[in-house]
């Protein structure tokens, strides 16, 4: 799942009334449902696993965009289309039936009514494509877009069916995949990995879902975006930490597993997240990378359904949510992905050499210089995270805070681990440190590269005892 910071833009949500609304189906023609309802009936058996969670109908909209219009494109689709039993359509949805037989239609709209990202916007609304096909997609003259609309009993295979129909359209039209779900442009090579990702009748959601990462606030919004394929609720995660967001985005991503593999929260929206309880192989592989030996592997979550944000998907919504008081909520998430994932904290006891306090002065006058740029919160895809000291019994105890916002010689931020040696300092916790005390500082910058951290050396060779929680 690609983590897509700062972009909450949609593509044209409705184009001249081509596209429905979520989950909204096409009414087949009476033959067609006629002729394809024996199929359907014995579908469940087929697909899927089913949940209460699961809408009547799943819905799947993606384009082609060519250089040039495509030569008889209707008849193409019908090729395509037969070959990969699902049936063309030029019947208006109709949302208020729910479908009795997949089905897929298409429309020409003029490129300017649905234009291809910018060349600048290609970082986060593309994947795989290389610098000539950049260029071909922003120069693109014409587009097709396709809308599959069909039961919830077939939303697995007739996905997938799609995922190759589209596929095929691409090679024979020699165009460039989008996907409208979760906005993303495909080279042939990168969209490969979706098709290839599931294990019987199961998706590895990962290759098939986008969360996108944004800060709302002074912290950080993750929501994701594609599960309208499998008839099934997004999920997000408010007020994030930016510490914290690599393993909330992946606590998303196995509750999305686990909500396709058929799980739903209970009468009391609790749904168990545990990692070995995952039946693709794959996904479960790839949740459990860098798990700590202390980690609980599993952890119990609330889910409560939401109203969706502008900007978010044409779908329902679910939250994460951790209940109890808001001024500890950071503190919260910050245990359940511990629990989770476990952690690797440790404490080096030494005493401050002429060295050491002149790497930390060092560190600090170029910590000060992002006083202003952090003023009002980190800017978008950047962390700011400062050594600060707190009082311990017999001496001070270090601790990185990432900072959410710098006012003067006032550092509001949030604590990174949990305290070794002052009860009730923990992971999430909100507190205040003076800058004229900062002992060391991370940047951590849009690009993923790291200014700072100037004492790391010398603290691992001077360290003279390590403990480990």
């Amino acid at each position: 799942m690609g983590r897509t910071p700062g972009f909450r833009a949609v593509w044209i949500a409705a184009l001249l009334g081509l596209l429905s609304s979520a989950c909204a189906p096409h009414a087949p023609s009476k033959n067609a449902a006629t002729a394809e309802s024996t199929g359907t009936q014995n579908a469940a058996q087929r697909h899927g696993p089913l949940s209460q969670l699961r809408a009547k109908a799943f819905r799947y909209r993606f384009a082609i965009y060519t250089s040039q219009p495509p030569v008889d494109l209707p008849a193409a689709l019908a090729d395509a289309a037969k070959k990969h039993g699902l049936s063309v359509t030029t019947l208006a949805p109709e949302p208020t039936l729910p479908p009795l037989a997949s089905s897929i239609s298409v429309v020409q709209p003029p490129i300017e009514k649905f234009a291809p990202p910018s060349l600048d916007t290609l970082e986060y609304f593309s994947k795989g494509l290389d610098a000539q096909q950049q260029q071909r997609l922003t120069a693109s003259r014409s587009v097709a877009v396709f809308e599959v609309v069909g039961p919830i009993e077939s939303a697995f295979d007739d996905y997938r069916a799609a995922l190759l129909l589209g596929r095929e359209l691409a090679q024979r039209l020699g165009g460039l995949l989008w996907d409208e779900e979760t906005r993303v442009a495909y080279s042939l090579a990168s969209f490969q990995p979706r098709i290839d990702s599931w294990q019987g009748t199961l998706p590895f959601i990962n290759r098939h879902v986008v969360l996108h990462e944004y800060r709302d606030g002074e912290l950080l919004r993750l929501v994701s975006i594609g599960m309208v394929k499998f008839g099934l609720p997004d999920v997000v995660v408010n007020d994030v930490a930016g510490s914290d967001a690599e393993r909330v985005a992946k606590l998303i991503d196995l509750v999305l597993q686990r909500l396709v593999e058929g799980a739903a929260p209970d009468q009391q929206g609790l749904l168990r997240a545990a990692l070995d309880e995952v039946t693709h192989a794959e996904a479960r592989q790839w949740l459990s990378e860098d798990v700590a030996e202390n980690a609980q592997r599993s952890v119990v979550v609330t889910l409560a359904q939401t109203a969706p944000e502008a900007g978010d998907a044409e779908n329902r919504l679910l939250e994460i949510q951790f209940p109890g008081d808001k001024a500890h909520l950071q503190e919260r998430q910050a245990a359940a992905v511990n629990a989770l994932f476990g952690s690797d904290d440790s404490i080096v006891y030494l005493k401050h050499d002429a060295a050491l306090l002149a790497a930390s002065a060092r560190a600090r006058q170029k910590a000060m210089v992002l006083r202003e740029r952090f003023a009002d919160g980190p800017k978008l895809g950047e962390q700011l995270l400062v050594k600060s000291p707190f009082a311990a019994d017999g001496g001070e105890e270090w601790m990185w805070v990432e900072v959410v916002k710098w006012q003067g010689n006032t550092i509001s931020g949030i604590l990174t681990d949990d305290a070794f040696n002052i009860p009730g300092l923990k992971a999430g916790g909100r507190v205040e440190v003076k800058a004229s005390e900062i002992f060391d500082y991370l940047l951590i910058k849009r690009d993923g590269s790291r200014e700072g951290n100037e004492t790391e050396a010398l603290l691992e060779a001077r360290a003279s005892k390590r403990q480990k929680k």
